[in-house]
């Protein structure tokens, strides 16, 4: 997913999804830390980048539900 805002300045992106991190002026900083959790409960990995059009991107990863075990396991990014 991403839009054409301000953005996430690289210097944030590797701790956007803590708890109580946020870029902007209001807000409690949990809303991404839930969605990694979320994403992470299912093995899987959630990424902060730039978009094609300047703002932020975000990607999800998922493991398919036909993978064997071993490839769904232990695949939190």
């Amino acid at each position: 997913v991403s839009d054409n805002g301000p953005g996430v300045p690289e210097t944030e992106r590797a701790r956007i999804f803590d708890p109580f991190v946020t870029t902007k002026r209001r807000g409690t900083g949990l809303g991404l830390a839930i969605v990694a959790h979320i994403v992470e409960a299912h093995a899987g990995s959630a990424l902060c980048g730039e978009g094609d059009e300047g703002g932020a991107a975000f990607e999800i990863t998922l493991p398919r539900a036909d993978a064997p075990a071993h490839e769904r396991e232990g695949t939190h990014g």
